[in-house]
């Protein structure tokens, strides 16, 4: 179609003097293709009403996807900034929205509400679990979440406001808060009062085993390493949920985490990752400009692919190719994260982004030998590359490079980890291509099985789950 054709050539320059999109032409599809953690304020409200004018249930499908820790993106405060501007927009979404927060994502997420048209909405939800926990032996975790009277030797006013409002003195709320804590065993508390022989371990959560498992080793070394050793026995659990790979590779690159406590939350991740009949090759982003936000997109992009050759149960387990001025065919060993991190050839680290050269390799190999070739590629990127020859975008030439060997294009995963999403790599019309983002292992759950593999379609078929709760 004409108008198809208008926007397959409605090219931006990137920050390499490739070409890609600024749109994929579908509002909603920009939200869920380019809202990103660090992305201005300002870029996510024109987002969100743009995505509002469109389809605006979508959009609130949208929204739960940022939200739910467990098996979407997770994405905090992007779903914060999102939810914002649909409490003050719709208030009949922002409640349906608002209702789903305890069991998708944080009890503090809730107090988003504080100071728009929903607020007395949230407030009820708050006072009634509140009152419910108060006379329970098994609370939420709402009391974890609620605001402290005092965080860092500052009054909190949103706390003393919240607490009045409760009916409450200051005394009474800090005295509830700390009895209802204690029934949740939350370690924190257990920290601050130097009471670590009570904490039971299997109780931890993952990012405060990430964070404080240092402190259980200097102050508890005896039980901790006990349940250390339970752990890699299999006679005690380890909580992995809504750790991301990338946190893992980043404390390993630091050294900032103890080596022994990395290795066993990596082997315990949940196993998102489902190749099923499909020969899934993993292509990582390791140039320069994935260094940026503190090297979160390559601690992304890198623990995205050895989680998934881990994983992988076809012809490329344990094996991935990266790129940067060149590509490698990366082999890892061990079993260990630390072990096949050391595995790994770190030459072609933070240089340009050669993403031609990656599929030129796959591509010769393919024609050289017709046995094993991949049926996808999972591309994991900022989508900032070089420059093509042709002066068209990079997927565009390799399509024409396919075609003038005779060869069909293998099916795409174009994986976005800019922290700041700028551009796309294709629009909604393209096909046997999908697009997603963010840096949640989840993000792998069903992609390879996608009825209809195009851009649209795959973000219908993921959100499906969340439209169906609206």
């Amino acid at each position: 179609m004409f108008i198809e054709e208008l926007q397959n050539r409605s090219y931006k320059e990137n920050s390499k003097g490739g070409l890609y999109y600024g749109t994929t032409f579908n509002a909603n599809l920009d939200v869920f293709t380019m809202a990103s953690r660090f992305m201005p304020e300002e870029n996510l409200i024109k987002l969100f009403k743009l995505a509002y004018l469109e389809n605006k249930e979508l959009l609130a499908a949208n929204i739960l996807y940022n939200l739910d820790i467990r098996g979407g993106k997770g994405e905090r405060r992007v779903f914060k900034a999102l939810f914002h501007q649909m409490c003050l927009c719709d208030k009949e979404l922002a409640v349906k929205i608002l209702k789903l927060i305890p069991s998708l994502g944080r009890y503090d997420y809730l107090f988003e509400a504080y100071q728009t048209p929903i607020w007395e909405d949230a407030f009820i939800m708050v006072r009634d679990q509140l009152r419910n926990d108060i006379n329970s032996d098994h609370p939420s975790l709402l009391a974890k979440w609620m605001p402290t009277l005092r965080t860092h030797n500052k009054n909190n006013p949103f706390a003393k406001m919240l607490a009045l409002k409760l009916g409450y003195n200051e005394k009474e709320y800090r005295k509830i808060l700390a009895s209802l804590r204690t029934k949740l065993e939350v370690v924190e508390k257990n920290i601050t009062q130097k009471d670590y022989s009570n904490i039971n371990y299997e109780h931890v959560p993952a990012k405060a085993m990430k964070n404080y498992h240092h402190l259980f080793r200097n102050n508890d070394e005896e039980r901790f390493n006990v349940y250390l050793d339970s752990v890699k026995g299999g006679n005690a659990k380890i909580n992995t949920k809504g750790l991301a790979p990338y946190e893992l590779i980043k404390a390993s690159m630091k050294k900032s985490m103890d080596k022994e406590v990395i290795d066993e939350l990596w082997d315990k991740l949940e196993n998102f990752f489902d190749n099923g009949n499909s020969n899934v090759l993993v292509v990582a982003d390791t140039s320069g400009s994935m260094s940026s936000h503190n090297y979160l997109p390559m601690a992304s992009a890198v623990g995205l692919a050895v989680y998934a050759a881990q994983r992988n149960t076809g012809v490329f387990h344990n094996k991935f190719i990266n790129f940067s001025s060149n590509p490698t065919f990366q082999q890892l060993s061990g079993n260990k994260l630390s072990e096949m991190l050391n595995s790994i050839d770190y030459d072609n680290f933070e240089l340009s982004t050669n993403i031609d050269a990656a599929i030129r390799m796959i591509l010769k190999a393919t024609l050289a030998s017709k046995e094993d070739c991949p049926t996808h590629l999972v591309i994991i990127s900022d989508m900032e590359f070089d420059s093509c020859t042709n002066k068209k975008t990079n997927f565009q030439h390799w399509k024409e490079e396919y075609q003038d060997h005779g060869l069909e294009m293998l099916k795409i995963v174009f994986w976005n980890v800019a922290g700041d999403v700028n551009g796309v790599p294709v629009t909604k019309n393209e096909n046997d291509v999908i697009m997603v983002s963010g840096f949640s292992s989840t993000i792998f759950k069903g992609i390879f099985d996608i009825e209809n593999y195009n851009p649209v379609d795959a973000m219908l078929e993921i959100l499906e789950p969340y439209l169906q709760m609206i």
